[in-house]
């Protein structure tokens, strides 16, 4: 019976030591505390090893350890709870911004096409007028050619008419 006593001591110890090196891993943060805790822990459970009641004791102490931990992960994480529905806030201020911003971007569009068209129609307007204005200079342009061959003739005749004066005068 002391040997089977022996063995479980034995099989406890080593499972123990397994699940210290489990906790010590997830416990990183608290190493250094930890540590010295352990160190005090390990004197416990050398000096008790007979006793399971302290050895679950002990890791109770861990549990506890953890729990404190977590509380404290908690805590941050209702602080980023906290900031994130800030943040969310200002995001959904932002979003009404930009849908403000589209609205009037898409006015501007529209408005753009709408001087698009008015452009059409005004460079329309420009090449009629521009039309008008061609024939109406190639008019003028024909009457001019009309008045000089006029004033030539009329230079002619006053001429003919200045010699038909000098004969009779």
């Amino acid at each position: 019976m002391r040997m089977a006593r022996q063995l479980t001591v034995e099989y406890l110890d080593k499972k123990f030591e397994d699940f210290g090196k489990v906790v010590d891993k997830k416990l990183e943060d608290f190493e250094k505390h930890v540590d010295k805790k352990f160190d005090d822990f390990a004197v416990v459970v050398a000096e008790c090893f007979a006793s399971v009641d302290k050895r679950f004791e002990a890791v109770d102490k861990r549990f506890d350890a953890v729990d404190k931990r977590f509380e404290g992960i908690e805590k941050r994480l209702d602080e980023h709870d906290k900031r994130f529905e800030g943040i969310e806030k200002t995001l959904v201020k932002q979003d009404k911004r930009f849908e403000k911003i589209e609205l009037k971007l898409d006015r501007l569009v529209l408005e753009m096409f709408d001087l698009k068209l008015g452009q059409k129609d005004l460079v329309e307007r420009v090449a009629r007028l521009e039309d008008s204005h061609e024939r109406t200079f190639k008019h003028i342009d024909e009457f001019l050619v009309i008045v000089e061959r006029h004033e030539s003739e009329i230079a002619a005749l006053r001429g003919g008419v200045q010699r038909i004066e000098e004969r009779l005068g």
